[in-house]
């Protein structure tokens, strides 16, 4: 129940000012968001301490990149992600799994 509530938060909001078609957006991929998180954590899990970027993402799962982007937030907020330092791989910062660390 909790994670349902916290789907229909708008991780972006602060960047997009609540702008109609950025809350639209959200509302249409509410549902979604926990089964994109999982495939998200999957790869992350693949790619183990060599982590993944937005690009990687994007690219090899085939999600937006708005979307992803907002995924990642979620998942970094959640403490799933981090940051691997301040290694940055195509102008993107690198994540991992918590355990990677």
């Amino acid at each position: 129940m909790i994670n349902e509530l916290i789907d229909q938060v708008d991780i972006t909001l602060r960047k997009h000012g609540g702008v109609s078609t950025s809350n639209e957006a959200n509302q249409r991929v509410a549902a979604t968001k926990a089964d994109m998180r999982a495939e998200i954590y999957k790869l992350a899990i693949l790619n183990g301490t060599y982590g993944l970027t937005l690009m990687d993402v994007n690219r090899r799962l085939g999600i937006k990149v708005q979307t992803a982007s907002a995924r990642l937030s979620e998942m970094l907020r959640d403490g799933v992600l981090i940051q691997k330092g301040e290694e940055r791989r195509e102008n993107c910062r690198v994540l991992v799994p918590v355990y990677a660390q």
